[in-house]
């Protein structure tokens, strides 16, 4: 059984995270954006691209993993407060972490739903560069 300390502990790693991926998108975005408007001159470097693609990828993957872990612990918390009749105190603490748990789960659920079209835009950049390098090169 996890400690409401380590539920606490990786609610905040989940928030780093959710920072992270903030970054890590933004960064894509921009390294997109760049490449787009260069390959009106040279040839984009896509390996470029696609690495920093793959580290966006890797940090969603970990946030989506604390978010599912968030959402088990939730769970075992909902489960815990109807099988134990625990002072008030605790309830309330209870409570509180039950209800910044939702809050973390309701924002990084909308947080994944804006990377996911955020991702797709970038697929859409990524695509279009590559047709323009074609075009260009022929």
């Amino acid at each position: 059984m996890r400690s409401t300390d380590e539920i606490y502990e990786d609610s905040q790693q989940a928030l780093y995270l959710l920072a992270d991926v903030w970054e890590g998108m933004l960064k894509v975005l921009e390294e997109a954006g760049q490449a787009s408007s260069q390959s009106f001159t040279t040839e984009p470097d896509l390996t470029h691209l696609q690495q920093c693609r793959k580290q966006y990828e890797d940090i969603l993957r970990k946030l989506k993993g604390k978010v599912a872990k968030i959402q088990n612990d939730r769970h075992v918390l909902d489960q815990q407060e109807q099988q134990s009749d625990t002072d008030p105190s605790l309830l309330e603490k209870q409570a509180a972490l039950r209800q910044t748990a939702q809050q973390l789960s309701e924002c990084l659920k909308r947080m994944l739903g804006q990377t996911s079209a955020l991702q797709f835009e970038v697929d859409m950049i990524l695509s279009s560069s590559d047709m323009h390098s074609v075009q260009h090169q022929q």
